[in-house]
């Protein structure tokens, strides 16, 4: 990583030292909060006057406001996150890095739940973050971002969503400096396998990697002193893989940054084996269990395949792995995240200008905006709401899955459970982002109202500019949830309702197979009875993967898929416009 002199004409500055994995992410919401405000941020690459590496240093001198009122300012930004800063006279200490603001490109293109997954842990440490469909990247949305990151779900589908356009485009984003990480699907994707990219060097493990494997496991560093492992310890972190796999890099040029260690108690294979526990009170039995299972049941193969690994394309830098540090309720896994998106974003330009999908052709005004959004949280909370608990209930009732504790739209059981987390995750987050969107109006309101007296031609100028981006997010806005609302309105209720009905049918049919097999009932009633399932799972899912294919659940979907992708954008630039209303604000006085 290349240092950038710490030049300061500061008499002081502030230290954010990291001091626990699990807590420190919120010095990154810090960071980010800052850098978003305009303020240089620093690390350090090794121990600073007993500040170990990663801590973040602010200097409080080159600010357009005097030291007293940014100490001030950050004092109570700190206590807001329950963060005790360190205030040191002088300059920064020698061999600092300075910190490149992140804005990130999630790509929204198939595995909507894993790119759910990763904004709302995003936008929890206040990146600066922007969702991109396919269609948004081959039309040159990445021009906005610095950083690209792709999430999970199946490389292949992704791949045929993005297309050779797409796929041009990310290579001229990284040919130009744009950073990469690539998560599980999104490290597929980025690899040399079959429905990948081929733009790192690296392959799948052929190795016996654990079938379905799925939950957190220790992931020990390759060299403890990578940035990507500041604040953890050198014997490694538990992260969570999702039906992962392993990593083989092909050549030198792509370096290892960790490996596959010992499973925790909530590691499982095949969705239904906790492995971990044959191996510590059955050992003797593993051999058995592996057996059934071809091979890919004893977690012990793991040990020492590589979970995550670095590389280059043209100027940018990559990372990618199998385990999910952007996993909701995991908060440990944040700051390796954080570190990560820090590191290949290190030195790389920024575009200053913000982003939306495409613009409405029809103009709304706020009153109108707001009861859009109030419309369809009620529709929402209403329609879909109620169907997606009644599901996640009935699975669990009947001992079809079991939610996992601390971890959202997580379970573990049969087969089909993966498509009651996708209802859940979207009726979640449409309803969250919904709720959002009028306390954010109220507090830029808020901070508009007390800025307004300002004569201070700064001040009156970006003024200005909130008020042209507050046009933009209602036209593009008012005509989204109009949109949404008026597919709400249909038939919504009515084909979710019937596609719930069907999927309950579909999973009792899977079960009642398997007593019926169990049992040893007469083969041709389970011919029969395994013809109206398959019947069934046609008409109402299709394929068996992350997502299904029938026509009737892409249908259902598409509505909701299209609400959060616009939604989250729009409270990510109303976010972004709060912010920017608070940095007038310290310039106000």
């Amino acid at each position: 990583m290349s240092k950038a002199k710490a030049v300061s004409t500061s008499r002081g500055y502030c230290v954010v030292p990291l001091e626990e994995v699990s807590s420190d992410w919120k010095k990154v919401v810090l960071a980010n909060r800052l850098m978003r405000l305009g303020w240089d941020v620093f690390r350090n690459t090794a121990s600073v006057n007993h500040y170990p590496a990663g801590s973040f240093f602010v200097p409080l001198g080159g600010l357009p406001v005097s030291e007293s009122k940014a100490r001030t300012y950050l004092e109570r930004l700190a206590k807001g996150l329950g963060i005790s800063p360190v205030f040191e006279a002088g300059t920064l200490p020698p061999g600092l890095i300075k910190l490149t603001r992140p804005r990130i490109a999630v790509l929204y293109a198939t595995g909507e739940k894993w790119a759910l997954m990763t904004m709302n842990v995003l936008e929890t440490m206040e990146f600066d973050v922007n969702a991109l469909s396919a269609e948004d990247i081959r039309a040159g949305a990445l021009d906005y971002a610095n950083m690209l990151f792709i999430p999970g779900g199946a490389a292949s589908d992704k791949k045929t969503d993005v297309g050779p356009e797409g796929e041009a485009k990310v290579e001229e984003f990284l040919n130009q400096g744009g950073g990469l990480l690539g998560f599980c699907g999104g490290a597929a994707l980025t690899s040399k396998v079959k429905d990948g990219w081929g733009l790192l060097d690296v392959e799948r493990n052929p190795g016996k990697v654990p079938k379905a494997m799925h939950g957190p496991i220790l992931i020990k560093p390759e060299k403890s002193d990578h940035p990507l492992w500041w604040g953890y310890p050198s014997e490694g972190y538990p992260l969570a893989p999702w039906y992962g796999k392993a990593l083989s890099p092909r050549s030198n040029a792509v370096r290892v940054l960790g490996r596959y260690d010992k499973p925790t108690d909530d590691f499982y294979v095949d969705h239904e084996l906790t492995g971990c526990f044959f191996g510590e009170f059955l050992p003797e039995e593993m051999g058995t269990l592996d057996k059934i299972f071809d091979g890919y049941a004893n977690p012990a193969n793991l040990k020492g395949m590589v979970a995550i690994a670095e590389g280059e394309y043209g100027k940018g830098r990559i990372i990618v792995g199998y385990p999910h540090p952007e996993t909701p309720g995991l908060e440990g896994g944040f700051l390796l995240l954080a570190n990560a998106i820090y590191h290949v974003t290190q030195n790389q330009s920024l575009s200053d200008k913000p982003w939306l999908p495409p613009d409405g052709k029809k103009s709304y005004h706020e009153v109108e905006f707001r009861a859009l959004a109030d419309g369809l949280r009620g529709r929402h909370a209403g329609q879909v709401l109620p169907v997606s608990k009644d599901l996640v209930k009935f699975g669990t009732c009947n001992l079809y899955w079991v939610p996992r504790p601390h971890i959202a739209w997580s379970y573990v059981g049969m087969g089909g459970f993966y498509l009651c987390e996708r209802l859940e995750s979207y009726t979640d987050e449409i309803l969250r982002q919904l709720g959002d969107l009028p306390r954010l109006l109220d507090g830029i309101n808020a901070k508009r109202k007390r800025l307004a007296a300002s004569q201070k031609p700064v001040v009156k100028d970006g003024l200005t500019t909130v008020e042209q981006r507050l046009d933009d997010v209602y036209r593009v806005g008012g005509q989204a949830l109009d949109e949404a609302l008026k597919a709400y309105r249909t038939d919504m209720k009515d084909c979710l309702d019937e596609w719930v009905l069907n999927f309950k049918k579909i999973l009792l049919y899977q079960h009642l197979l398997q007593i019926m097999k169990e049992k040893g009932s007469d083969p041709a009633l389970i011919e029969e009875t395994t013809r109206k399932h398959k019947k069934l799972n046609e008409e109402y899912v299709g394929s068996w993967r992350w997502e299904a294919s029938s026509p009737k659940y892409r249908a259902i979907f598409a509505v909701l898929d299209n609400a959060a992708y616009y939604l989250a954008n729009l409270k990510f630039e109303l976010v972004d416009i709060s912010l920017e209303l608070d940095r007038l604000g310290l310039l106000a006085g």
